[in-house]
């Protein structure tokens, strides 16, 4: 599962940028809108 670690790894340092990454990705639960 190491190419997933990357997709995980990249969404992990972008917030905003959740929409680029994929379903697996952890997203914060924090109140993010769709700008």
């Amino acid at each position: 599962m190491e190419f997933n670690n990357k997709s995980i790894d990249k969404c992990s340092n972008c917030l905003k940028c959740f929409k680029d990454c994929p379903n697996n990705a952890i997203i914060p639960n924090i109140d993010v809108n769709e700008d």
